[in-house]
């Protein structure tokens, strides 16, 4: 896998760990340039850091324990990152480097000027008033044993079902407990904003991060439709800060405006959440999104690990302290699926070709059933749902399979190419494993025909309310094609699966393809798609799209007007 680096300071971090792993344990390290080869035998296996010709890599063959660091910290398993280390010059460091030439009023001036501010404050908020609660002590476990530097601050508010909520600050002092605020309702998304615009007036940094951590779900749930986005309070009365409602961006915006313009990075440590909807809810409020498209183990990601890279390395940004948090989830467990950071400020880019893309979908009607096979064979995401049900599918991969399926035009070649370049400037990097072969980082509301379509998602207060999409999404999913053989209230569960070409029935989950048929096919009993020209099953019958009704009568096809 190659993983594309916007920065050089997450590569120089790990070289600089990996050298002082070769240093401390009795191998050989000569000072790193572009041709440097650094191997040591370190407890379970090498550690490398090879240059010379072609792409310089770091690898790690047996997962070290460096300077008493956990080995999940820092086990790259298989990702190759590729590096590029420049030469280091002697010539370029003069004798006296260090020393101090300015004048003494130059440094009394020095002195009297404030002192500067932190790199970083991050901020966590922490809801595991649920059934997540052991997992969110665990977590905060994670953070208290991380490496620390005065650079770096994290304020976290955790609740659980085990007691009342706490607000904690940990940094190089150690552990303080600023706060106990009782029984709070973590789904209310004024806690939220109050909990951000607090923590940003009582430790002002350089950069701010903000993580939220608990359940999530795209923008939807089945109960009640369309309100849930993310942090169920068990103990709480909103259930959830809602995306399709704006909560999401009412908290959030007021805390990117104290912090002086955007967050520099917005994280979501839960399920489902990297999705174009979400992108464009929050899109205003920070630089970077970190998520998921995929669910989330309940450990969620590895905080001691990359807190303590970044006490080690205060000056990364947000892409590489994103980057970081991904490869680190990524290498220690493999269900950890997915995690992929996104500029937010391509989003509008990928709005706009979304929007168009829906547009000349929406022109053609009696496409509809070739867009359906395409929106089958898509990447999708939560095996809550069947792959045929499933409605988060991944967008890059959705462009590609219309161009497979669908009768190449201009306009449509046109549309699934500009959401390309679009997400390829918008998707800094994507990390997925091999269970999730097309996972490209951002997923799409795109749901099948006849399936529930949830009416928050064209409320106008929905963020993406404006973009075409959502008219073509709702008109696809209602929509009935001469070419499909019944409608979605027509089906049922446990009855057998009775109606399947162009319509989902629960009992035929483990058919074959079996929707829209082809132009050569009829939708025959128990909802198969079968070759007209070969024998038929007695009693099977379509209407097509020339107004022509098929009907199997004694083993033969005969055609008669549609009634």
């Amino acid at each position: 896998m190659q993983l594309r680096t916007h920065t050089m300071v997450l590569t120089r971090l790990l070289v600089t760990l990996l050298a002082t792993a070769c240093s401390g344990q009795g191998g050989s390290c000569p000072n790193i340039d572009s041709d440097t080869t650094c191997t040591t035998p370190l407890p379970g296996g090498d550690v490398r850091v090879d240059g010379g010709d072609g792409e310089d890599t770091l690898s790690d063959s047996g997962g070290t324990d460096l300077e008493g660091l956990d080995q999940s910290l820092v086990d790259l398993g298989p990702v190759d990152i590729p590096l590029d280390i420049p030469s280091i010059d002697a010539a370029d460091v003069s004798a006296d480097s260090t020393t101090d030439h300015s004048s003494d009023e130059d440094q009394l001036a020095d002195s009297e000027q404030p002192p500067e501010l932190p790199s970083w404050t991050l901020m966590v908020y922490m809801n595991g008033d649920n059934n997540l609660s052991e997992d969110a002590l665990a977590d905060l476990d994670e953070i208290t044993a991380a490496l620390w530097t005065d650079q770096i601050r994290v304020v976290v508010l955790v609740d659980t079902l085990f007691g009342g909520a706490e607000e904690l600050s940990l940094g190089a002092d150690g552990l303080e407990l600023l706060d106990t605020l009782g029984e709070i309702d973590m789904s209310d998304w004024t806690v939220l904003r109050d909990f951000g615009l607090r923590t940003i007036e009582a430790m002002p940094a350089q950069r701010y991060a903000l993580f939220l951590w608990d359940h999530g779900d795209g923008w939807t749930k089945p109960s009640p439709p369309g309100q849930k986005g993310l942090s169920n309070d068990d103990h709480g009365v909103f259930q959830e800060i809602s995306v399709a409602a704006g909560e999401l961006t009412a908290a959030l915006q007021p805390i990117a405006d104290a912090s002086g313009g955007p967050l520099d990075l917005l994280g979501f440590d839960m399920c489902l959440m990297g999705m174009w909807e979400v992108a464009v809810a929050v899109e205003g409020t920070a630089q970077v999104m970190l998520a998921s498209q995929e669910t989330e183990p309940a450990d969620g990601w590895n905080y001691a690990g990359f807190l303590s890279f970044l006490s080690s390395e205060p000056g990364m940004d947000a892409a590489a302290l994103a980057e970081l948090i991904a490869i680190l989830y990524y290498t220690e467990d493999p269900d950890n699926a997915t995690l992929a950071a996104i500029a937010l400020d391509g989003i509008p880019a990928v709005t706009d070709a979304l929007g168009t893309l829906g547009q000349v979908l929406l022109a053609d009607p009696g496409l509809f059933p070739e867009i359906e096979q395409a929106r089958q064979k898509t990447q999708w995401f939560d095996d809550d749902y069947t792959k045929k049900s499933c409605p988060n599918r991944d967008l890059r991969d959705l462009a590609d399979h219309l161009d497979a399926k669908l009768s190449p035009s201009p306009a449509l070649q046109a549309a699934t190419s500009a959401v390309r370049d679009a997400l390829d400037a918008a998707v800094l990097f994507s990390l997925a494993q091999t269970t999730h072969p097309d996972a490209h980082g951002l997923s799409v509301h795109f749901p099948g025909h006849d399936r529930y379509f949830p009416p928050t998602y064209l409320d106008e207060v929905a963020p993406w309310s404006a973009c075409p999409w959502t008219a073509f999404i709702d008109a696809f999913s209602t929509a009935i094609s001469p070419s499909w053989t019944c409608s979605g209230s027509y089906f049922g569960t446990d009855d057998g699966c009775d109606c399947g070409c162009g319509s989902w029935d629960p009992d035929c989950a483990e058919d074959p393809d079996i929707y829209g048929c082809g132009d050569d096919e009829l939708c025959v009993p128990p909802g198969l798609c079968q070759d007209q020209e070969g024998p038929c099953q007695e009693g099977a019958a379509q209407c097509s799209g020339d107004n022509t009704l098929a009907s199997c009568l004694e083993g033969e096809w005969t055609l008669t007007p549609c009634i």
